[in-house]
């Protein structure tokens, strides 16, 4: 029997909070996830894991490709989140202490066009965010 579509076409956001991989129940959808995502193993140790404590055979090679299609995915969400925050740090810094330097907002503006390939508009709203912050704190 075929499922009414407004019992399956649902948006669902189910938040996991994933920590060490050794605290994980084996078996458990928490050890596999912890294990994919883990950054302190390499590919083969991840597959080993799998196989002996998920029980996801590696023998298939479509499995075996899933698997490090994944572990990629892992790391690059990782380098992805660091490569933003290090940007959004160089903006913060550089707006407040061209702030706390007096220079024209204008200034400020073409600095962050510049440097971080930043829209006009974009640039604004990346100052106005952190002049409040910086003197909110001051």
């Amino acid at each position: 029997r075929m499922a009414k579509k407004e019992d399956y076409d649902l948006l669902c956001m189910v938040m996991i909070g994933l920590g060490n991989h050794e605290d994980a129940q084996p078996g458990t959808m928490l050890k596999m996830l912890d294990v994919l995502f883990s950054k302190q193993l390499e590919t083969q140790e991840k597959k080993n894991l799998l196989e002996d404590q998920c029980g996801i055979a590696m023998k298939e090679e479509r499995i075996e490709e899933n698997v490090e299609t994944m572990c990629s995915l892992g790391q690059g969400i990782y380098e992805e989140g660091l490569e933003r925050g290090v940007e959004q740090g160089g903006i913060k810094t550089l707006i407040q202490d061209n702030l706390e330097e007096n220079i024209p907002i204008s200034r400020i503006i073409e600095k962050l066009m510049r440097r971080f390939s930043l829209s006009e508009e974009a640039a604004r709203e990346k100052i106005d965010f952190y002049k409040n912050e910086a003197f909110a704190v001051n």
